[in-house]
């Protein structure tokens, strides 16, 4: 790839036209993009293949793609796999001849704009710069058919949209490097957390986007263009095939029709479904209380969990009581020979635990209690070792020490009355903050230790 495409001084679509021209007679040429290889076909046969029979093995592009974090990155072009596939047949109808055809009216609306500006002009006699005119009529075209937007970018050359398209493909050196990564080193893009445009168009667009589906779902005017359409999408699962442009669907008409009692009588069929569960399973359970299950007096913060389980425990002698937390089922396990073999010998399919954990958003949650499937696989090989007999054995001085600290602590306060709860607490963060941290804190003598009062605030 030459340094002229990097800089923006020649565009990527004239340097694959040179390429193809200069190796005339080839069927493919391999070209390298930095360091990654790319095939370039140049045997119309090959590309029928490869574009239309054979496009279920070829539809991933290998381009930048971040949605989390350039959620305009998440488009067509970039995505692949699955997430592309669904994307795709969620689109189609969208892209149908009766759909294309209903919207060429506002094409015709806006050529209709186009000719009288060149009259205007002609009459005149201005010069005229096609290419930018023309820039600005396909800007117009796109804010109307694709954004629902009425702005006439041919008779307001500085009109927002066409100023903030204008941004994103100036030839500037800052848009040259980003489109080279984008394309030929994705993974260096996501790397440094690149994103496709910069952060005031990325505003702008969903502001735009925001502003022209509120109107249209407090006004509830109708227009055929893709905002329409994805309208329709985002409020019925699906893009209708037919001649349809109401973005309202029949579910959520009828759901207006549905009365009160309909609903009550609804929620308790399902609440009567979802709490029999183990009934149909042949396991005994425990009357829960929706929505709380089995837990209430759990959430209700009237016993802590441990003790709840312990008194659902005792309530029963059998070696499985099926339980709810909340809605969801939850199996006790009381028979010893079958907690052997769930925590030893058939662990590998046993490991999920099924709690909470989102890694990206909430760090701290990715444990092992949490993690499943691979990643807790993966974390758990990695931190056996730390829990050896041996490390273990080594770690045991800092635990005497802590237990000094006790000592000495009890000691001194022997004629006082001690609460013990809180005490044992104290120590077991001296502990936690010693041999997990490495950090000399000693909350025992110190009650208002930070450790300590974090701590606190976290099992508040």
């Amino acid at each position: 790839m030459p340094h002229k495409v990097f800089f923006a001084k020649t565009s990527i679509t004239d340097f694959v036209r040179d390429i193809y021209e200069s190796t005339c007679g080839e069927d493919f040429i391999g070209l390298y993009a930095i360091f990654r290889p790319i095939l370039f076909v140049r045997n119309s046969d090959l590309c029928r293949n490869i574009l239309i029979k054979d496009f279920q093995s070829f539809h991933d592009r290998g381009v930048y793609v971040n949605e989390k974090k350039d959620p305009l990155s998440g488009h067509l072009f970039s995505l692949s796999g699955e997430k592309w596939k669904q994307l795709r047949a969620k689109l189609t109808p969208a892209f149908t001849s009766g759909r294309l055809k209903a919207m060429f009216q506002t094409l015709i609306d806006c050529g209709v704009n186009l000719e009288e500006f060149i009259n205007v002009q002609a009459d005149q006699g201005t010069e005229i710069e096609m290419r930018d005119l023309m820039a600005r009529y396909t800007t117009t075209v796109i804010a109307s058919v694709g954004f629902g937007i009425e702005e006439d970018s041919i008779v307001q050359p500085n009109a927002p949209f066409r100023m903030n398209g204008r941004k994103v493909f100036a030839p500037t050196l800052k848009n040259g490097l980003r489109n080279m990564l984008f394309l030929m080193a994705p993974k260096v893009a996501k790397m440094i957390s690149l994103k496709t445009v910069d952060n005031d168009y990325e505003d702008f667009i969903f502001s735009m986007v925001k502003q022209s589906i509120d109107y249209r779902e407090k006004s509830g005017i109708q227009r055929k263009d893709f905002i329409q359409l994805l309208l329709q999408l985002r409020n019925t699962g699906k893009v209708d095939y037919g001649d349809d442009w109401n973005f309202v669907s029949s579910k959520e008409d009828l759901s207006f029709r549905i009365t009160d009692g309909c609903i009550a009588i609804a929620l308790h069929f399902y609440i009567q479904h979802i709490y029999s569960y183990w009934d149909r399973k042949k396991i005994k359970s425990i009357k829960p209380v929706f929505p709380f299950g089995n837990l209430k007096d759990g959430f209700l913060l009237k016993k802590p969990f441990a003790e709840l389980f312990m008194d659902l425990y005792k309530q029963t002698d059998e070696p499985l009581l099926g339980l709810y937390a909340t809605t969801k089922p939850a199996l006790m396990v009381r028979d010893p020979e079958l907690l052997r073999l769930i925590l030893i010998r058939d662990f590998q399919y046993f490991h999920d635990r099924g709690v909470y954990v989102n890694e990206d958003s909430d760090p701290l949650s990715g444990h092992l209690f949490s993690l499943n499937g691979g990643k807790w696989k993966n974390l758990r090989a990695k931190l056996t070792p730390t829990f050896t007999s041996g490390r273990l054995k080594a770690m045991f001085q800092t635990f005497l020490d802590c237990g000094n600290s006790l000592e000495a602590h009890l000691m001194k306060n022997t004629n006082k009355e001690v609460d013990m709860r809180d005490l044992m607490a104290r120590y077991t963060t001296n502990i936690i903050a010693s041999v997990a941290f490495g950090l000399d804190s000693d909350a025992i003598a110190e009650p208002k230790d930070t450790f300590r009062i974090m701590g606190k605030k976290v099992r508040e």
